[in-house]
């Protein structure tokens, strides 16, 4: 319905003056460079306005991305994922970020007349509204800043262990991270869920994404092991590092389940077939209800990254291991929205992204600690 209404209120927009004309400019750029005022030092503040533009004001959602530069000089892309994935934009700000390291195009202290770039690079396009699309597009930004305030936002650094450290210690930095995960969760909500690490296809061409099922019962087993103390928590840790191993590969090479299932989902749809009983069982829509979902983008060219939970009661975290570090964003809704009846399975206590943010802290402590008493 809300693509219906876009639909209309673009056809509005397009029927008078030049409308129609700025909209196809707009339309035929490759992204949009946002420019903000926003000069926050405060992480969640920042993150909040990267990732939902608050009110929208110098936002195109539809664009494939857009670039956002902050009054700090800060940048980062938002973008459109039905396109892509994070390996294409992974690629783009290795590229950009080497080379404004090794081409300056202006340095400090070189003064750049601006009117010599502005003059004939820029036109400024102006659009003619009547008092109705002005009412629709202020109704449109105040819903948007309502969806984006019900985002809760929570952000970790870790010292205390990179990906060297790791790496020494014979354990896959990746599973480590993802054990941390499962840890926090359980110490705030004493059950595990289904979890959901985005794993890149590709290497095969037209591949998207496979699902990496990253709790496990390696990862449970140590993480009841570490909730209870017991003394073999280390051959846990190796456990978790070869099961969490296979699973990515399988993953990798085309070997997981997740893609085939809705592969198949899909064509008994668009033949027009009755869908298979499984699809329709309690567990499988359970299994598909990712409270934790993550992803990572292993590049020293990118501080963070982020991305909205995909359940009501769910985490979104975005992750790197750097060479000296951990660094994480986390998200969540503020309150309970809509919730599928499919939904009694999960227990629905308030999930707060600060809130796990400090539980993962906690969690990343927990394993330096027993990596540094060489438990292995």
């Amino acid at each position: 319905i809300y693509i219906y209404i876009s639909f209309k209120v673009r056809t509005k927009l397009c029927a008078i003056g030049d409308n129609s004309r700025n909209l196809t400019l707009i339309d035929s750029a490759l992204f949009a460079v946002c420019l903000d005022n926003e000069k926050s030092n405060h992480s969640d503040r920042v993150i909040q306005s990267l990732l939902s533009g608050d009110d929208a004001r110098n936002r195109w959602f539809d664009k494939s991305f857009q670039l956002i530069v902050d009054a700090r000089g800060l940048a980062t892309i938002n973008f459109e994922h039905s396109w892509g994935d994070g390996v294409a934009l992974l690629r783009l700000m290795k590229e950009s970020f080497c080379d404004t390291k090794h081409n300056h195009f202006v340095h400090p202290n070189q003064f750049v007349d601006p009117s010599l770039y502005l003059k004939n690079n820029l036109r400024h396009i102006e659009f003619t509204l009547t008092d109705s699309l002005r009412g629709i597009i202020q109704e449109a930004q105040e819903k948007h800043s309502l969806v984006g305030s019900k985002l809760s936002f929570g952000t970790v650094e870790f010292f205390g262990i990179n990906r060297q450290m790791i790496k020494c210690s014979k354990l896959s930095p990746d599973s480590i991270l993802q054990l941390a995960i499962q840890l926090a969760f359980y110490r705030l909500h004493k059950r595990f869920v289904p979890t959901y690490e985005s794993c890149s296809t590709a290497a095969f061409l037209g591949g998207r994404t496979e699902c990496i099922r990253s709790a496990t019962v390696a990862t449970s087993n140590a993480v009841l092991a570490i909730d209870q103390s017991r003394s073999n928590v280390g051959e846990h840790l190796k456990k978790c590092t070869v099961t969490h191993s296979l699973l990515v590969k399988e993953a990798a090479t085309g070997q997981g389940f997740d893609r085939h299932l809705m592969g198949l989902r899909i064509t008994a749809d668009r033949l027009g077939w009755i869908q298979p009983e499984l699809f329709n069982s309690e567990i499988f829509k359970y299994m598909n209800q990712f409270v934790i979902s993550t992803s990572t983008l292993s590049t020293d060219a990118v501080m963070f990254g982020g991305f909205g939970p995909v359940t009501p009661d769910g985490y979104g975290i975005g992750y790197n291991v750097f060479d000296n570090k951990i660094g994480a964003v986390i998200t969540s809704y503020q309150v309970n929205i809509h919730l599928s009846s499919y939904l009694k399975f999960l227990t629905l206590d308030r999930h707060d992204a600060k809130v796990f943010a400090n539980a993962l802290l906690e969690s990343l402590d927990i394993l330096k600690n027993i990596i540094h008493k060489k438990m292995l």
